[in-house]
């Protein structure tokens, strides 16, 4: 795991093995196992332990990372990389949305590709991501036994999303989740 931002605890036993993720300050983390990365076609999920009531203005909600590549210490993120983001609602609203975007400058810039709306995560829902070697973005959430497909996206044709890379997650801070999914899906 790289990650300067990120604490995993676990609330109960003491064992950061199998704790909930929180973020102390906004950030990143990658699975660099294995370390060349993951395949093709790839996911990553996990369980919201809170919903914040309003996302932080630079990270803008919770987010799921896929296809990340050459990891920058400096800024903490991935060269490239696929973004999907649980917008938070900010009140008066009562939904939010999910916002499938990518970065190819180290995340100075992400470009949306694709907005779901309405969506709403609840405490112990968990939202799931896969992508696939042709780049479509598929987003799903799992609440209680059910699993619904919220929506896709698709990436631009192009020779960086065709390849592996690592998975993680990035959360603005306060956030937490837990039982953190992810790799090569068939």
């Amino acid at each position: 795991t790289a990650s300067s931002h990120l604490q995993v605890l676990d609330l109960t036993t003491g064992n950061t093995a199998t704790g909930v993720a929180l973020a102390n300050t906004a950030g990143t983390a990658y699975w660099n196992v294995p370390t060349a990365g993951f395949g093709t076609q790839q996911a990553a999920a996990f369980t919201f332990v809170n919903i914040l009531s309003a996302g932080n203005a630079a990270i803008p909600g919770y987010s799921l990372l896929l296809k990340g590549t050459t990891i920058s210490g400096f800024l903490d993120t991935a060269s490239n990389q696929v973004r999907v983001t649980y917008i938070v609602p900010v009140p008066p609203a009562t939904t939010g949305s999910v916002r499938i975007a990518y970065t190819t400058n180290g995340g100075l810039t992400y470009t949306t590709v694709a907005t779901i709306t309405p969506v709403t995560f609840a405490v112990g829902d968990t939202m799931g991501a896969m992508v696939n070697a042709t780049g479509n973005v598929l987003v799903w959430r799992t609440s209680g036994v059910t699993t619904t497909v919220l929506g896709t996206g698709q990436l631009p044709a192009a020779a960086t999303w065709t390849g592996g890379g690592l998975i993680g997650m990035q959360l603005p801070v306060g956030a937490e989740v837990d039982n953190f999914a992810g790799g090569i899906v068939p």
